[in-house]
This record gives C-alpha cells, sequence and structure tokens, in this order.
C-alpha cells in the first residue's frame, strides 16, 4: 500500500505528538486517559520543485521498524507562495485519569528542625561511668550512640553494633559490625578494642552506672579473640537474661565509645563533647539551657529525617505549652491533667513508645536497711535507722512487726480512687505491690486492700504511734514527670490525716542520687517516680534491691528471700512463664501480707505531645527524660 504525502505528514506528526507526550509523562511521573474525537480538513497548495525521495521509520530503542518505504516523484510549476489552510475540531474530556508519583523524600530535609522541649537537658556530661541518671541515657535516647543491640517494639532483639551474637553454656560470643563509621572521620571506624574498653571502663570501680555495673558480675575472663570477635564466659553465678541490656531501647544501658578519643583529648573533654556512631551528632550542649544536634547525611544504618534537633530545656509547664501553641515546639511531655489545654489544638496529638514505661509514685521508707547485719564481704552493714518510727529493731521480730504495721497503715490511707479520678482522669493503674500494678494480668487479688482511714489508723495504733509521728519526704524535682510530683503531694494531706507531719524536701533528684551509692545514707521517706508496672527483663536490675553487692544502686533494703527469688529467675531466664513465676515471692514480699519495705499507689502513662510538623512516630522506648528521637519522622508536606 501506498501512502499520499498528506499521509505522511500525519503520521510523522502523530508520532511526534506521542514521543512528546512520552516524554512530559516521564518527566512528571503522570499517567494520562484521555478520549479525543478530532475532525481534520487540510486543503494544501503545494509548490515543490524538486525530485522527493521519502523514507518513513520510526526507530525504537534496540531496533528498527520499518513502517513504509516509498518513493514520491513530483514535478510542479514554482510558486512563490504557499498557502495551509487547516481546520481542527476536537472534542476532549470524556474522561480524564492522572496519576502523580511522589517524589522521594531527600534525608535529612534541607532545612529541618526538630524542636523538643523538655524539662531538663542536663549537664554537658555524656560519658557512662561519670554520669547521673537519668543524664546517661541523653546519648542513647537523642540517637547519638549506638549500642551492640538493638530491640524491636515486640521485644525481639536486633543487630546494631553486633551484627551476630551467639549464646550458650559458656557465654556470649559478639561479632562487630565492620566498617562502622564514628562522627569524627579522624578515628576511622568501630573495633573489637573500643567494644572492650566500653564496657571495662564503664564498669570500673567508683562507676555510678549500675547498668554497667553488672557487667563485672555478669561476667568473667572478657577478652578479644579477633579483629571482629569478643567472647564474654559467663560470672560464677551461671547464665543470666541480664545481657540484653546491652540493648538501645533501654536507656540506661552501655553505648559504644571511643577509646582513641577519649585517650586524645582526656575523661572531661571526651564527656563533654561527646562523639558516638549514631544518626546524630553533637554540634553543643549549654549546661541545663539546650543540646543542639546535627544529622549524619548517609548514616550507615538509619539517616534521620531532621537536619538539626534541638533540646530546649523549659522547667514550667505553662511555657512548654505555649511554645507548643505558638509552634515553637514539636514534641514535649505535659502532665496529665494539663493536657485538655493543648490536645484539641489543631494538629496536636498523643503518642508513645511501644516499650511503655509507666511513672509511678511509689515511697522509699528511708533508713529500713538492715536485715542482715553483715555484708557478704564480712563488713557490717549500715545500721538501722530505728529513730524512724517505720524502721524496726533487726533480731526483734515484735518491733518488726510494729514497724510494718506503721508502713502497712500509710498504704491503707491512700485514696487510691480519688487521685486516678480527679488527677489521672482515670488513666492510672492501682498499684499495691511494687513493681507491678493491678492492671497487669499476673498481679493477684490478695495483695490488693481497701482504702480505709479507720483500718489505717487502728494500724497506727498497733505500730505504737496513734497519734502520728514526724516523716522527712523527699519528693525529686527536675527530672520526675509533673504528674508524679501532683501525686505525690496529693498523698500528703492523706497522711496528715493520720497525724503525720511531713516536711518536704524538693531537691532535684540529681544532687541527691549519690546517697543511692552509700549504704545507709537514705534516712527520710523518698517519693520514687520510677517504680511502676515493669518488663520482664527489668526485674535483672530491680531485683537487686534484695541482694547484697548486686548492684551499685541500692533503695535501702535487703532481705534473705532475694539471694533465692533472684538466683531462680536466673536459671529461668530462657523461660518467660517460669522466670515470671520465679517473681511471686518477690511480689508477696511487698505486698501488705509481707514485709510492705516499699510503698506504692499508682502507676500511669505520661504520654507526650506532637506538633503538625511531626508525621509518624515509631519510638521503641517511652521516656519522657528525652523522647526517643530516631522513631520521630517528618510529617509529609
Amino acid at each position: 500500500m501506498k501512502l499520499q504525502a498528506a499521509n505522511v505528514r500525519t503520521l510523522l506528526m502523530s508520532v511526534a505528538i506521542i514521543l512528546l507526550a512520552a516524554l512530559i509523562a516521564a518527566a512528571c511521573e503522570t499517567e494520562r486517559v484521555v478520549e479525543v474525537e478530532v475532525i481534520k480538513e487540510v486543503p494544501v497548495e503545494k509548490v515543490v520543485t524538486q525530485e522527493v525521495v521519502k523514507t518513513v521509520e520510526v526507530q525504537v530503542p534496540g531496533e528498527t521498524v520499518v513502517v513504509e518505504k516509498e518513493v514520491v516523484k513530483e514535478v510542479v510549476v514554482e510558486k512563490p507562495v504557499e498557502v495551509i489552510r487547516e481546520v481542527l475540531k476536537e472534542v476532549e474530556v470524556v474522561k480524564e485519569v492522572v496519576v502523580e508519583a511522589q517524589r522521594p523524600m531527600v534525608r535529612p530535609a534541607p532545612g529541618t528542625v526538630l524542636n523538643i522541649v523538655t524539662s531538663d537537658v542536663g549537664p554537658a556530661n555524656w560519658h557512662r561511668p561519670i554520669a547521673n541518671f537519668p543524664y546517661n541515657t541523653m546519648s542513647t535516647l537523642l540517637g547519638v550512640s549506638e549500642h551492640l543491640l538493638d530491640v524491636a517494639p515486640d521485644g525481639t532483639l536486633l543487630p546494631m553494633i553486633a551484627r551476630e551474637w551467639v549464646v550458650d553454656d559458656v557465654g556470649i560470643t559478639w561479632t562487630i559490625q565492620p566498617g562502622v563509621p564514628w562522627h569524627d572521620s579522624a578515628y576511622g571506624t568501630v573495633d573489637v578494642d573500643d567494644i572492650h574498653w566500653s564496657y571495662e571502663n564503664g564498669s570500673r570501680e567508683g562507676t555510678v552506672s549500675h547498668a554497667t555495673g553488672w557487667y563485672r558480675d555478669d561476667f568473667q575472663n572478657p577478652r578479644i579473640v579477633d579483629e571482629n570477635t569478643v567472647q564474654w564466659d559467663w560470672g560464677e553465678n551461671g547464665p543470666t537474661i541480664r545481657y540484653i541490656l546491652t540493648t538501645r531501647g533501654l536507656g540506661s544501658g552501655t553505648a559504644i565509645e571511643n577509646k582513641d578519643y577519649y585517650e586524645t583529648v582526656g575523661e572531661e573533654v571526651h564527656s563533654s563533647k561527646f562523639m558516638g556512631t549514631g544518626p546524630y551528632k553533637v554540634q553543643s550542649h549549654v549546661n541545663d539551657d539546650i543540646i543542639t544536634l546535627e544529622a549524619i547525611k548517609n548514616h550507615w544504618r538509619n539517616t534521620p529525617d531532621f537536619e538539626i534537633v534541638r533540646a530546649i530545656e523549659v522547667p514550667e509547664q505553662a511555657t512548654r505549652i505555649a511554645l507548643m501553641k505558638g509552634g515553637q515546639g514539636d514534641i514535649t511531655d505535659i502532665s496529665i491533667p494539663l493536657l485538655d489545654q493543648i490536645v484539641d489544638e489543631p494538629g496536636m496529638r498523643l503518642v508513645q513508645g511501644a516499650v511503655a514505661g509507666k511513672t509511678s509514685a511509689i515511697f522509699f521508707m528511708g533508713g529500713n536497711f538492715q536485715i542482715q547485719p553483715t555484708l557478704s564481704d564480712g563488713t557490717p552493714n549500715a545500721p538501722a535507722n530505728t529513730d524512724n518510727p517505720w524502721v524496726g529493731e533487726p533480731g526483734n521480730e515484735e518491733d518488726l512487726e510494729r514497724a510494718r504495721n506503721l508502713r502497712r497503715a500509710l498504704s491503707y490511707a491512700i485514696d487510691r480512687d480519688s487521685i486516678n479520678e480527679f488527677i489521672l482522669f482515670g488513666q492510672g493503674c492501682h498499684q499495691y505491690v511494687y513493681t507491678i500494678d493491678v492492671c497487669n494480668p499476673r498481679h493477684q487479688d490478695e495483695w490488693i486492700h481497701p482504702y480505709d482511714l479507720d483500718k489505717a489508723r487502728e494500724l497506727m495504733a498497733m505500730g505504737g504511734f496513734p497519734d502520728g509521728f514526724d516523716m522527712p519526704l523527699w519528693i525529686p524535682t527536675a527530672t520526675p514527670p509533673d504528674t508524679f510530683i501532683e501525686v505525690a503531694e496529693a498523698i500528703v494531706p492523706m497522711w496528715e490525716e493520720l497525724g503525720v507531719t511531713i516536711t518536704i524536701d524538693k531537691s532535684a533528684y540529681s544532687s541527691r542520687r549519690p546517697e543511692f551509692f552509700e549504704r545507709g545514707a537514705l534516712q527520710d521517706v523518698f517519693a520514687f517516680p520510677w517504680g511502676g508496672n515493669l518488663e520482664l527483663v527489668q526485674y535483672t536490675d530491680y531485683l537487686c534491691d534484695l541482694i547484697d553487692g548486686c548492684t551499685l544502686w541500692n533503695s535501702g533494703y535487703d532481705d534473705p528471700i532475694g539471694y533465692d527469688v533472684h538466683k531462680t529467675f536466673s536459671q529461668n531466664y530462657q523461660d518467660t512463664d517460669k522466670a515470671w513465676d520465679a517473681l511471686v515471692p518477690y511480689f508477696e514480699y511487698h505486698s501488705h501480707l509481707g514485709d510492705l519495705p516499699v510503698v506504692s499507689s499508682l502507676d500511669w502513662l505520661d504520654p507526650l505531645v506532637v506538633g503538625p510538623r511531626i508525621g509518624e512516630v515509631d519510638m521503641v522506648e517511652h521516656s519522657l527524660v528525652m523522647p526517643e528521637i530516631e522513631g520521630i519522622h517528618i510529617a509529609e508536606q
């Protein structure tokens, strides 16, 4: 079949239009479906003075397809003017579908800033052995440090600095990830010397990091096997689940630090100008004012969304609320009673981490130390402070029971229903036993007792103080959540109804924390915000309260049952149900049926509030000290 010249031109025009449309679609990543009716009249008067040979070919990548090839010979008389008339009629937009492909986001997004408004940024002191809680968690929560292991929201252990680990009857073999770069490229990448040194130095004599201090108790003969491998053998007490405190998801765990940097700049500079391997690096830290971080582009594990992060210290809740409302803050913690001032603001919402860290209001009864008069190393224990009415004389069962009745009276006098209704708006769980609440399916009804002021007064009389006694009470500030302070203060008048005269100390937690490293130092009653419902692994730490020498931090009491409970729990660390069963004597000891060395009230989950610039939130650890910023993502624009 032969094509006329006009048809050839039409074909060429159609091919050009198709190619142009394809280029536009590729550039915009848009798919269009358009139905068009076209009517064309094209009268053409042509002037041609030469012989024309035309070949029509369509180029396809990789091959040439010949549609038509012909020779056309035309000889006409030359005229100086060519006239082309074209009438084009189109009927369009019967149906149009446009699919826009999303442009991938550049990470970190240029110019983006995440503003955290928090009650306390603390001192520029990041080095684990000298950083008091909660400041020893900052480098982890802010994504500056990394750990041997990571943890998934369901508690599954994941590789981080360690790409493989083998747990057996001998111990643990760690194989490290090759090529993990330090923030300062002059120090190269993480090596086995850094791993070994981080734990050896972190658990050194005098360390204040009890979550690293366990390393020396649980393992022996730690050694470098080769350039990629470190081996830890189990200690004298055998295998323990506590090794998973190496994870990032438990903020007090051990971060990996650079040995050469420490030895080059010294401990003070190393701690104040901290260097890690995480997705963010420290630009500056002004004591008790502001921390500024910068994103690591093309991070080896997880390039973050925000280019800059600022953690700004704002102690007053009202100011934090105002900053969030004004768009100057992106994430903060606010006490439950004040949430109604902000949650209805446009773009505001409540978020939490997968592993819920509940806040509580429990009370350590100071001076209740000496149950075992001699420590494991043969030295005398700190003497019991029997000047405190709630402390009994060691070895005198009658006096010990008298003191227990006073502690029971304090528990019976707490109106948990009213606190839950008027302060926590029904979001709390009653707690009668340290570290477990009534919302936990493993809680037992026999550990519950009602609010009963008459019963409390009866117990006060049985305790030898029917008209009350004096009580110094420390309610720590700065670090603990604001809701905790409100709940603790609400309990004060309830105890005052029993005739207890209370003197409140509101010193910052960090200022008195060293007392927990010296047995016998804490003599007053201490309100504690971190003894709420725990995950199973956390008992590897909390069980040590009952054991001499088990942990550097101690809450001031020990008991012979603690050794049996800890041993049974550790032996069953691979069987969840058996491990929980091993804890029952621990719970009974802390109940009103047992010794009740700690008086509990309620626990609850303090949420975080995020603003409109925040998108998806997938934090693992729920922390009010500082949000886990690796799980905070920028909102899609």
